[in-house]
């Protein structure tokens, strides 16, 4: 992804869910997970810096 943010399989960073979140897609190969600066945890400021959809943003999880 060109998106500057580094993807990895969420249950290779246990540290940036929570332990229910972990819990549900640990082993699942399709669950990805980055890190982003704390400093753009807004949602209109992350979008902008990471060049992210708004629509594809959130702060919770969201289940399809």
């Amino acid at each position: 992804m060109s998106d500057g943010l580094n993807w990895v399989r969420a249950d290779e960073h246990p540290e940036l869910l929570a332990e229910p979140v972990l819990a549900a897609v640990r082993g699942r190969d399709d669950v990805r997970v980055a890190e982003i600066d704390p400093d753009l945890a807004d949602t209109a400021e992350f979008c902008e810096r990471y060049g992210m959809p708004l629509e594809t943003s959130a702060n919770c999880i969201v289940k399809p």
